[in-house]
């Protein structure tokens, strides 16, 4: 199989059946940067499987600045023998480097052997709050701003944290009092059934930018999840998704770019909300104070999933199949991971996206509204596609991933509203491919 890498380690699967039908292969993408390399991104190696099936780990070097004959090569491998029973389980292989790695023996491959996941998902995408970039677009001030990268939150971002943050917690309060779920049908801010189904989302995510884990941590912090008592894995953590990320259109996307990794990315996120706070207090008259609710920020728990290491790209991603690629890896995670309702704080061209390409041609004859009454207007399930939802936005999404276009219907939320003129212009989604059901056998890289 020709691969085609671009800096440092890659991981390909070659899956050998004992008998008969000859190989397959799976490819896990190069990691930047890292000599300690994290996927956890699933992957189907083989559309059948039989007891005995040999599952070889190649590990490749990538790494561009290395000797042109040591550039791709092999640097190890490993081999799994498919047990009678292929139970749920984490594997831990020792690697046989290769010369001249043998000095790496002690490298290490793990992986988990995942379970057929439950085709039908709910996934709730909320657009982060204005960043310090926004304002400069709306103010033609950007060149300000191109000495820096991953810029956080204003002090409006702030405020438009707090404000979700309330409406979560209305119908936090709405849940959990079983009161009427009248209201937000009716033109008012009582959560309807859909914002209380919210409050149940058993995983909360976000892209590993700074204005999203400002967003993520200012208004969730009311969410159950945040402060669940049954010790849940999940409870009171956010896990950041490296493919959760801005599109990064050009090489003058500077807000696309990260600044920090692993336990280091806290700090950053601490210091752009005080620098919002710090900012706003010193445009206000001296006896004013900048209003600012508890963030609870120092002592969020984040797990860094595949950010302990570079995640981010310098380059653009505006070559043929990038951004795509990375947008089915997203939901390829969100698929194989075992919670039914996930929420996710992104980026409004990242959510445009998932519904210009993902929408079910099934959602689209449908043409159902998605009325916001509190401000007359209405909008289609086409319109998300293609306009930007708000900041501090939220929309939820019904998927079934027995389709190759899983996005099944959609719902705007606590008042979300979309950016521009709605059009209903019809969504082309991709092309539908045959479903095959088949035994299948399941990896997540690590």
């Amino acid at each position: 199989m020709p691969m085609v890498y671009v800096t440092s380690n890659a991981l390909v699967v070659h899956f050998r059946h004992q008998v008969v039908r000859g190989d397959e292969d799976a490819q896990w993408q190069a990691v930047e940067s890292s000599n300690d390399p994290i996927w956890h991104k699933p992957r189907r190696v083989a559309s059948s499987h039989y007891p005995g099936d040999i599952v070889t780990f190649t590990l490749y070097s990538a790494d561009q600045n290395a000797p042109a004959a040591n550039q791709n090569r092999v640097l190890g491998c490993a081999t799994w023998c498919v047990p009678a029973k292929a139970v749920i389980t984490e594997v831990e292989l020792e690697m046989e480097m290769l010369a001249p790695w043998q000095d790496l023996n002690d490298t290490r491959l793990v992986f988990k052997v995942l379970p057929t996941p439950s085709p039908s998902k709910t996934l709730y995408m909320i657009r982060h709050a204005e960043s310090r970039w926004n304002y400069a677009q709306k103010n033609i001030a950007v060149f300000d701003l191109v000495s820096d990268v991953d810029h956080g939150l204003t002090y409006e971002g702030c405020q438009q944290s707090q404000l979700l943050k309330r409406k979560i917690a209305r119908a936090r309060q709405r849940a959990e009092g079983g009161e009427s779920n009248k209201g937000s049908e009716q033109g008012d801010d009582a959560p309807n059934q859909t914002e209380i189904t919210f409050m149940q989302a058993q995983l909360l995510c976000s892209s590993p930018l700074t204005r999203s884990i400002q967003t993520a941590c200012i208004s969730l912090a009311d969410h159950p999840l945040m402060h669940d008592t049954q010790d849940r894995a999940n409870a009171g953590r956010l896990r950041l998704l490296s493919d959760a990320r801005e599109y990064k259109s050009s090489v003058a996307s500077f807000d696309c770019i990260g600044a920090a990794v692993g336990p280091k990315i806290v700090g950053r996120v601490v210091e752009e909300t005080q620098k919002a706070y710090n900012g706003a207090a010193a445009s206000m008259p001296p006896n004013a104070v900048p209003r600012q609710e508890g963030d609870g920020i120092s002592a969020l728990a984040l797990e860094y999933n595949d950010c302990a290491q570079v995640w981010w790209t310098t380059t653009t991603e505006s070559d043929a199949g990038t951004f795509e690629t990375r947008i089915e890896e997203f939901l390829n995670y969100i698929r194989y991971q075992p919670e039914d309702s996930i929420v996710v704080v992104s980026h409004s061209y990242f959510i445009r996206a998932l519904f210009k390409n993902y929408t079910h041609q099934h959602a689209l004859d449908q043409n159902a509204t998605l009325p916001n009454v509190k401000y007359g207007e209405s909008y289609q399930v086409a319109d998300l596609g293609h306009l930007k939802l708000e900041n501090c936005g939220v929309v939820a999404m019904n998927l079934d991933f027995s389709t190759t276009t899983p996005i099944m219907g959609a719902k705007l939320l606590f008042g979300s509203r979309l950016e521009g003129k709605a059009s209903a212009a019809q969504v082309t989604p991709a092309k539908e491919k045959p479903t095959k059901v088949n035994r299948q056998l399941d990896f997540a890289g690590e």
